[in-house]
């Protein structure tokens, strides 16, 4: 058995769940998930962010034994490690694991997993802000405002919003924010939303042109779907201390055009 130690919100949630759930396919073990609705919850976090909240019809696995081993990540440079998929059974997996190379060759497994299917607000949103006219923006704040470092630029969405107008002239812009008090004060002129954080979600993924920020809820929201362009920062939490080089490490995509 492998279980995921969960950590985080949505995004980092289900970066943990897929690894621990190929580790397990590949190597023949059980994976496992503990559901907040079966106490005793071992993690700190808010149960109300657990990954079954947002997909609730997600399988959590069986837990078949007690853990024996634990294999930590090592953060400080959160760079693929391919021997993660050498572990013994009945090991706890604690990371954050932000590489795409971890899910390659199970996309189409990953995105049964994490089914994605429309809901009556998010097509009322659509229908209003049309995804052949607009390009939707995300843009975090937020708990990132307590890290100026992890805080995008200006100058990257304005980049970003000249590479999509580049494939497309007469594109429209709306902001899907968990911040739109301070995403007013950066772009005043283009229209910003924030819904219900799944809402959010579902807008990101049914988008055909998408500018992500760095952030792993846009992250997957954008590579869980196929779309004409996603444009992606070519920095991540160090944006604005490119000397710090790209972090996490691994977390590029093909999926994505980088700006």
């Amino acid at each position: 058995m492998i279980e995921a130690n969960l950590g985080g919100r949505l995004g980092n949630q289900m970066f943990q769940y897929s690894v621990a759930r190929i580790i397990a396919e590949k190597n023949g073990y059980n994976f496992f998930v503990p559901d907040p609705k079966n106490p005793p919850y071992p993690y700190p976090d808010d149960p109300s962010h657990h990954i079954s909240n947002f997909f609730p019809d997600i399988e959590l696995g069986k837990n078949d034994g007690d853990i024996k081993r634990y294999h930590i990540e090592n953060t400080s440079i959160q760079k693929f490690d391919p021997s993660i998929f050498d572990l013994l059974d009945y090991t706890k997996i604690c990371g954050f694991w932000q590489s795409e190379k971890y899910l390659l060759g199970y996309e189409d497994k990953i995105k049964n997993w994490f089914k994605v299917e429309m809901d009556s607000d998010t097509k009322k949103m659509i229908k209003k802000f049309d995804i052949n006219e607009y390009c939707y923006i995300h843009m975090r704040g937020g708990d990132y405002k307590d890290h100026g470092h992890w805080l995008l630029t200006e100058e990257y969405y304005s980049n970003a919003m000249n590479k999509i107008k580049e494939i497309k002239k007469d594109i429209k812009f709306l902001i899907i924010t968990d911040d739109a008090e301070s995403s007013k004060d950066i772009f005043p002129d283009i229209e910003i939303i924030s819904n219900e954080m799944m809402v959010d979600f579902k807008m990101l993924y049914y988008s055909k042109y998408c500018i992500i920020s760095n952030s792993t809820f846009s992250w997957w929201a954008s590579w869980l779907s196929n779309k004409e362009i996603s444009v992606a920062p070519n920095y991540w939490l160090n944006h604005n201390k490119p000397e710090l080089g790209f972090y996490p490490i691994d977390i590029k995509s093909e999926k994505f055009i980088y700006v």
